[in-house]
């Protein structure tokens, strides 16, 4: 049985923010407690001309995946999806001419292939590159003279390509050459004087199958060895990461879960091919003298087949070890350490210990040199000659390469993630604005310009503010240039806008700090009343925090002047300037100035408990972290959260189950479910019974350890089902998951913390890494009690269950009695469910529960006692977010804390499905069988989902759940992250919708020149005007000055031109020309952002061509000219990976709960047997991602080759778009759950499959057409609009929370039901607010019928989204009393709608004056009536808490029948309930169960009342409650 428990914490935001040493990264509850007003915060970014300089001071690469060394000694690199690249090693540069074109005969930097390239061997062929993994060096080759490099391709055609070291193509082994698989390894190996390539992956055939291929490149002949292959090299082939083989040939070795691996080789002919299937070789990896690190990469030397190479990531190292036997070996030695930091020394003079590596995970070893790449980008020489035991600490000799990415970037990077960041910005009403020197946007002029960036620099007295442009928060300041301004008011809607104003921000010289000082304080001085700040009328200005935020990278100029303008600022209007130290290039004396600075900005006395200390971030990673922190320690100091709130559930068997949690000011919130029975009359039975339990007691008190897992790619759970251990075995395998996403582990214990002489204390994160794990354990690793005692168990192990749904899982029951063989109770019936159910007819029911502790928990649903807790892989690279160093023995006592986050969030739901499954190994089955299969969506925790099969849910046995895949949109990094069954984990890179002409190629030749001339000029050259170098590269080129390409010549550091070219992938055509509707730009032109045509735009050599039509300009010298603000701006629909069954790039954070069900393959489909199980979802919210949120993912839960991919992906391009209208000004997106009808849900429809209702954010309501129907020529996935609620930011009619849907009595017609409210500021009272309750039917159910007088097509058809906006555009709406009947005052049914009409509404603020009320909870339909949860806001001061109300209505008629439920108040129109927040409500046994979260005096938050029920013989439960 599966039954749905509804929790009552749902999307509960708003939080008062302060800063004193108290931490929050996740908002309370709205209406939990006084004090319910967003912070104000404004961000202001140094846009100066040194933001430009590169993080690292190598040549600038990406995502190195493999290099080698050529005969003359420079290096080629696969970078991905951006192909082959060469540096230079005599300068450390990259090779400019690289891979000539006939476009461009000069090169083109990176190989990439075209579809006609002519290759020397095999003539005309397709070279593009997808993605570049491995490569590998052959210079024997049979018609070809000097070296060949080959490459892996494992992008949607996969191949092998061969090129020349100038970037020329050589030869393309073909995808049908290999074998059809997909090459997973490579190496070329010399043997006996030929060069013999080794290749092998894997291939979706009627099964897996595992192949491999190898070609004798020096006579050309090529073997497929035979067959495929099974056993454990199969199993090897198939997951393995790297190949090697040794000189002789007689062994290739892989690398499998970090151990290696080796299988004997015999010739045939002329090639070489493993032997068998069983490997006879075997080293397993550890930390001793006689093993090697955990693999990664492993290279035989050349001149020895018993020398081995490792390359480890987890362990930040290379190794040499020596093969002493089948299955030993011993470890000569190893160089390396965790950091990030650059290599800089001298050659030789660098130690061992001392190189720096941050997850080596690519090698090349010749006979004098070991080559090493890592994901910092650089690659590090060794000298192998020197790579002993003797010689180790004088081995290294130098760093190339280093990331592309300049501060300037970095930084947009970081802010741009808290921006997305709803854990943070639930909380705040974030700004933005930027600064350097100058106030007329024309450079750096001289001392005699006035105005211009030398002068404000050096002179006092620049005007930068002047007033605000606009209707605030509307606009932006009346100074607003590339010099400086703010592009964007503090304002709800703020964080949304932040990327794109960001995106349109330039660099100018020079950096005067009264810039941001006069910015900050005349800012904030003009709007003070509409800020609620101290010295202003608005009566919530007591509990109002405001914030600036300063990020500087440089020395600055008129410090004093600015330190008392942000010291006034906090004395006269209470508006605390936090100072971040950016970069890593400040001086002492720079550092000096920002100490001041932050200082006057906090507090009055140094040593005050108010005084905040600079904040240090020397990379974008540590500017994301530190930012970060310190917003989640802006909290409400003053706010009054007492009474827990709990989730109101019934099960059907009389069963109340309450989630409920307690807030804790500094740490992980405290969670609990607990049982209570419930009578037959609805009442609870209180008393005391083993019925009645409270979980957090039992695993409080629990004796025998805890089973708690994950999916590591190294080390299987099963069999024990608790690899969530400090076991050597499995650290490094969890250290890599905290790495995955860039969150940094910090150090909190160490030897001067609070806690220096505490158990296992020591410098560094090693002691923090274990600790962290302890800590999810449940241990008190981060001393909640304040005795220093860092391995004892906490007080509280559960953590919170905020907005996840608890679902009940026993025997399965689900329905086979099939009426028609449309249903899938047919399929069920037709496969045999039958014996399913009796096998498991005993199984044990059991609770599951996702928690911010970062677990998905299992309960047994009898004692309450937790079976085992799983922590999804990508979820636990979020766990180092909940590190604060600020927290170690601040406050009273001396305890310590965490930043409490969101973590598995999201609501399970559970499926029985006919599937090919996992055995008790969990490796998938050959045929199929029934399974019940859970699927988490991780909610506010993040951008991803995991899928669990849970036959077996308790461990017994050998038996329990198993992982199936677990998908992830690591938007930050723009990549997509797959873990299949074995915890394996790929990236699908992609690139975001939005560049600037600071990204240019041109920009970065510029900025290099730049650069290299800044760092021969004396750090203070800027003071004195001295900057000679600078200044004779300041006058502006063009590609006739610079030899016919800036690009390839340039010397200066400016670039006039009309055609800049970029490094971007758009949508073109078959000649490569890309449209004006796919290529969208912009400029910044006085002030205003306007579109510009451009005269041409194409794809040529894989690089983006734009001709302007007009010369523009981009410096970031010191020269006058000044650089146009322009952004280029794909369409969402060229956001995308390769393949694109796994474009998740537009999937937000996961708020929607999906919804399973078996999809028809296509139109017409009459065979249910290539029918799939899908699970439908919405694409959550995609906060300041403009592409993310407003799609409808349909995964895929049956693709083994390609677990987790999107259905119809082909088909749709990736995701089913929701087109985001222009009538609106809400960036749409879909957090709600869809409402999902199936034939087994409605009896007697003639079609398989769906109907899927989804509300959006933007208030359209969307039909999609997921079935087999065949009437009204529908086709599968077609969309319409069946209605709309015209919301807009003014009238605040957000639909958050989803629909509810029946089939009335009297009608027979389907209705749909839902209201409007902004719950991400429910205390919000802005005067235009609107919100309403509705009711929709769809007359043309249960069929799929084009409206509005659109056909709207598919998505690949060039006018999809022109169609479809007019659609939305001509759909009926709320506001036409043609179509809709307001029923706000009909208290008797005579204004009910008539056979002609489609809605009612009923507003929830018809008079005035303005109450503001708007939805808390999503409604519930029971017996004719739907019941919505309301919330008031307080009158007058924000600071208090508002009211909570019933809202009931007839399901067709909008009648309001509150009164039935009880007394309602004179002059209400709802039934008052209780001051607070009132949850969505449950029925049972004619009784409503909610829950009211609100003021401190409220002890019982449970409300119990009875319904008016009415229509009992035609009862039909609603929709979402059946499903």
């Amino acid at each position: 049985m599966y039954k749905f428990l509804k929790i009552i914490i749902s999307n509960l935001f708003i939080v008062l923010v302060v800063l004193n040493q108290n931490a929050i990264s996740k908002p309370l509850p709205p209406g939990s407690g006084a004090g319910d007003v967003p912070a104000n915060i404004l961000i202001l970014l140094d846009s100066s001309a040194s933001m430009n300089r590169k993080l690292s001071s190598g040549s600038g690469i990406d995502n190195p995946n493999d290099i080698v060394e050529d005969s003359a000694g420079n290096l080629i690199v696969g970078e991905g999806n951006l192909g082959f690249i060469k540096i230079l090693t005599a300068d450390n540069t990259v090779d400019p001419s690289f891979a000539p074109t006939t476009a461009n005969p000069l090169g083109n930097r990176n190989f990439r292939g075209s579809a006609g390239d002519t290759c020397t061997l095999d003539g005309t062929n397709n070279s593009i590159v997808g993605s570049i993994r491995h490569l590998s060096l052959a210079t024997s080759v049979l018609g070809v003279s000097g070296d060949v490099i080959y490459g892996t391709d494992q992008g949607s055609n996969p191949k092998i390509v061969g090129i020349n070291t100038s970037g020329e193509c050589i030869e393309v082994i073909t995808n049908a050459e290999l074998g059809n698989f997909r090459p997973l390894a490579m190496e070329v190996r010399t043997i006996g004087g030929e060069d013999h390539l080794f290749a092998s992956g894997k291939v979706f055939q009627n099964g897996m199958r595992k192949r491999f291929y190898t070609k004798n490149l020096t006579t050309g002949n090529t073997s497929t060895c035979g067959s495929d292959y099974g056993g454990n090299l199969g199993n090897i082939i198939e997951k393995g990461f790297d190949l090697t083989v040794d000189n002789s040939g007689g062994f290739i070795y892989y690398t499998f879960q970090g151990h290696i691996y080796g299988y004997a080789l015999t010739k045939t002919g002329d090639n070489y091919c493993p032997s068998d299937e069983d490997h006879d070789r075997y080293y397993r990896q550890g930390s001793s003298n006689t093993s090697h690190r955990k693999a990664e990469a492993i290279q035989v030397s050349p001149d020895s087949d018993s020398i081995m190479y490792v390359a480890s990531s987890n362990k930040d190292v290379v190794q040499k070890v020596s093969l002493t036997g089948d299955s030993t070996l011993t470890s000569v030695t190893l160089a390396g350490r965790d950091s990030e930091a650059e290599n800089t020394a001298s050659a030789g003079a660098l130690s061992a210990a001392e190189v720096n590596l941050k997850g080596p995970k690519a090698l090349f070893v010749t006979s004098t040199k070991v080559w090493v790449s890592d994901n910092k980008a650089t690659i590090q020489e060794f000298d192998e000659n020197k790579f002993t035991v003797a010689n180790i600490d004088t081995s290294w000799q130098a760093e190339y390469g280093g990331k592309k990415e300049t501060r300037f970037e970095g930084a947009k990077r970081a802010i741009k993630a808290v921006a997305s960041d709803s854990s943070l910005t639930a909380g705040a009403n974030f700004g933005y604005g930027f600064w350097n020197a100058g106030v007329l946007g024309e450079g750096k002029g001289n001392i005699n310009t006035v105005g211009k960036g030398y002068y404000c620099h050096v002179v006092d007295g620049c005007d930068y503010y002047r007033g605000w442009n606009g209707v605030h928060p509307e606009g932006r300041s009346q100074l607003f240039n590339s010099d400086s301004g703010i592009s964007v008011g503090i304002s709800k809607e703020g964080a949304a806008q932040i990327p794109e104003a960001l995106d349109a921000t330039s660099l100018q010289w020079g950096t005067d700090a009264n810039a941001f000082a006069q910015l900050a304080d005349e800012y904030f001085e003009q709007h003070k009343d509409a800020l609620n700040l101290e010295g202003s009328e608005a009566e919530e200005a007591d509990c109002q925090i405001s914030y600036v935020i300063v990020i500087g990278d440089g020395e600055w100029t008129h410090g004093e002047q600015a330190v008392e303008k942000i010291r006034s600022l906090r004395q006269n209007l209470g508006v605390k300037t936090l100072v971040v130290a950016y970069g890593g290039g400040l001086n002492a004396s720079g550092l000096r100035k920002f100490d001041a600075m932050a200082l006057a900005g906090s507090c009055d006395d140094a040593g005050s408990p108010d005084c905040q200390a600079r904040i240090d971030a020397d990379t974008p990673q540590m500017l994301k972290t530190e930012l970060a922190s310190k917003i989640q320690q802006i909290i409400a100091e003053k706010l009054s959260f007492t009474a827990p709130s709990i989730t109101a559930t019934i099960q059907e068997g009389g069963s109340l189950y309450q989630a409920q949690f307690e807030y804790i000011q500094y740490g992980e919130w405290r969670g609990t479910i607990s049982r209570q029975s419930v009578k037959g009359d609805g009442s609870l039975n209180t008393e005391s019974s083993e019925e009645n339990w409270n979980a957090a007691e039992k695993l409080k008190n629990r004796s025998n350890e805890r089973n708690i897992w994950t999916t590591l790619p190294d080390n299987s759970y099963i069999g024990n089902w608790n690899n969530w251990t400090t076991d050597d075995k499995y650290l490094s395998d969890i250290e890599s998951l905290f790495d995955l996403t860039g969150n940094s582990i910090l150090d909190y214990h160490n030897t001067t913390s609070n806690c220096s002489s505490a158990d296992d204390v020591e410098d560094g994160i090693n002691d923090d890494i274990k600790g962290l794990i302890n800590f999810v354990r449940g241990i008190d690793y981060f001393d909640y009690d304040g005795d220093c005692n860092i391995i004892e168990k906490r007080a509280h192990l559960l953590g919170d269950v905020y907005n996840s749904q608890l679902v009940e899982v026993g025997p399965p029951d689900a329905n086979s009695n099939f009426t028609d063989v449309n249903q899938e109770a047919y399929w069920r019936a037709k496969n045999n469910y039958q014996s399913f159910v009796s096998a498991n007819q005993s199984r044990q029911n059991v609770i599951y529960a996702g928690a911010n502790d970062g677990m998905l928990h299992a309960f047994n649903s009898i004692t309450g006692e937790e079976e085992w807790g799983f922590i999804p892989p990508f979820i636990a690279s979020k766990l180092p977010t909940i590190i604060n160093k600020a927290y170690d023995g601040k406050f009273a006592g001396d305890p310590g804390g965490t930043n409490p986050i969101f973590g598995v969030d999201g609501s399970p739901v559970v499926h029985d499905m006919y599937i090919q499954g996992l055995n008790a190994d969990g490796a998938y089955e050959e045929g199929k069988s029934w399974r019940t299969i859970l699927m988490i969506p991780y909610g506010r925790g993040g951008a991803g989902f995991s899928v669990l099969d849970v036959t077996n849910p308790i461990i017994n046995g050998g038996q329990g759940p198993l992982h199936m895949y677990s998908v992830f949109n690591d938007h930050v990094n723009s990549k997509v992250l797959v873990a299949d069954n074995t915890g394996q984990i790929t990236e699908y890179q992609y690139t975001q919708a939005t560049i600037n002409i600071d990204n240019s190629e041109e920009a970065k030749i510029a900025s290099e020149n730049q650069n290299t001339a800044d760092a021969a000029d004396s750090d203070t050259c800027e003071d004195d005007n001295s900057c000679t170098q600078q200044d004779a590269i300041a006058a502006c080129q063009t590609n006739a000055i610079a030899s016919g390409s800036f690009r390839v010549n340039g010397t200066a550091a400016c670039f006039t031109g009309s055609t800049f070219v970029f490094d971007i992938e758009v949508p073109s055509d078959g000649a490569g020309n890309v449209s004006q509707d796919d290529l969208v730009v912009t400029e910044i032109i006085n002030g205003d952002k306007v579109k510009i045509n451009f005269a041409s735009a194409s794809m040529v050599d894989g690089f983006l061509k734009v001709d302007f039509g007009a010369e523009k300009t981009f410096n970031v010298g010191t020269g006058d000219a000044s650089t146009n603000q322009i952004v280029l701006q794909t369409s969402c629909s060229s956001v995308g990976t390769d393949p694109v069954g796994y474009d998740y790039s537009q999937l937000g954070e996961t708020w929607s709960t999906p919804r399973i069900f078996r999809i028809p393959a296509q139109k017409g489909d009459a065979n249910i047997n290539d029918d799939k199980y899908v699970a439908v979802m919405g694409g959550g919210m995609g906060n300041t991602f403009v592409c993310s949120g407003s799609n409808v993912f349909l995964v895929n839960l049956e693709d083994l080759e390609n677990p987790g991919s999107i259905f119809g992906a082909a088909i749709n391009q990736g995701a089913i778009n929701i087109i985001d209208t222009d009538t609106s000004d809400i960036a749409n997106a879909l957090p709600t759950t869809p409402v999902v009808i199936t034939p087994d849900l409605t009896r007697g429809v003639p079609w398989r499959g769906a109907m899927v209702y989804f509300n959006d954010l933007e208030g359209k309501i969307t039909k999609i057409n997921l079935t087999n129907q065949t009437i009204n020529n529908a086709e599968l996935y077609d969309q319409t609009t069946l209605f709309k609620l015209n919301a807009t930011v003014e009238n605040g009619r957000y639909s958050y929370k989803s629909m509810d849907a029946t089939i009335g009595r009297d009608t027979n017609n389907f209705w749909l039901f839902g209201g409007t409210g902004d719950f991400q500021r429910i205390g919000d009272r802005s005067n235009g607010m609107d919100n309403i309750l509705y009711g929709v039917k769809d007359e043309d159910f249960p069929y799929f019928k084009h409206l509005n007088g659109v056909n709207i097509p598919g998505q690949l058809e060039g006018n999809f989204e022109e169609e479809a906006k007019k659609g939305a555009d001509a759909a009926n709406d709320i506001d036409d009393t043609n179509v809709c009947v307001d029923t706000t005052i009909d208290t008797t049914g005579g204004l009910c709608p008539g056979p002609n009409e489609q809605a009612w509404v009923i507003k929830l603020d018809p008079n005035a004056p303005k109450r503001f009320r708007k939805v808390s909870a999503p409604p519930t339909v029971y017996k004719g009536n739907v019941f919505y949860p309301i919330y008031e806001p307080p009158e007058g001061n924000k600071c208090n808490i508002g009211k909570a109300f019933i809202c009931s209505a007839d399901d067709e008629c909008g009648t309001n029948n509150s009164s039935e439920l009880g007394a309602v108040i004179a002059g209400e129109d709802c039934l008052f309930v209780s001051r607070g927040i009132l949850s969505e409500l449950t029925i049972f046994a004619d009784t409503l169960y909610g829950n009211v979260a609100g003021p401190a005096e409220q002890e019982d938050t449970l409300f119990i009342l009875s319904t008016n029920a009415g229509e009992v013989t035609t009862y039909r439960r609603s929709w979402r409650e059946n499903y």
